[in-house]
């Protein structure tokens, strides 16, 4: 059996002050990885 999986189960939401204390690499990379998960979830459905 399946169970249904959305956005917020997986996505990892960053404060304001975590976002600034990363780097703009890791910033790119967490920007790139979300839209990634997006992407699959919409195209399951």
């Amino acid at each position: 059996w399946q169970v249904p999986v959305t956005f917020e189960d997986v996505a990892v939401y960053l404060s304001r002050a975590e976002w600034e204390a990363i780097t703009e690499e890791q910033q790119e990379l967490y920007r790139s990885v979300m839209l990634d998960i997006y992407e699959l979830l919409t195209s399951l459905g």
